[in-house]
């Protein structure tokens, strides 16, 4: 399963926020459309690839998917 549900959502975000920073006259909108595209996808794909990757590395030093999320939002809150 890997980071595959995080790199879906980065390019589903990239993609259409690359259209909307375009140039109106079908030009690409350059280098700064593109990295901002790319920035604002990272963020998108972050929510999801963060706290999975947390409770992840929770679950590899023994603690069971249950207590690992229980911990945390005991620990941080739901915002984390």
């Amino acid at each position: 399963l890997g980071v595959a549900p995080a790199s879906a959502l980065f390019f589903a975000a990239y993609e259409p926020m690359k259209r909307a920073l375009e140039d109106g006259e079908g030009g690409d909108g350059g280098v700064g459309a593109r990295l901002t595209a790319g920035a604002v996808a990272g963020l998108v794909s972050s929510v999801v690839r963060v706290p999975t990757e947390v409770i992840k590395t929770r679950r590899q030093v023994g603690a069971s998917a249950a207590a690992s999320v229980s911990g945390i939002i005991a620990a941080t809150g739901v915002g984390g």
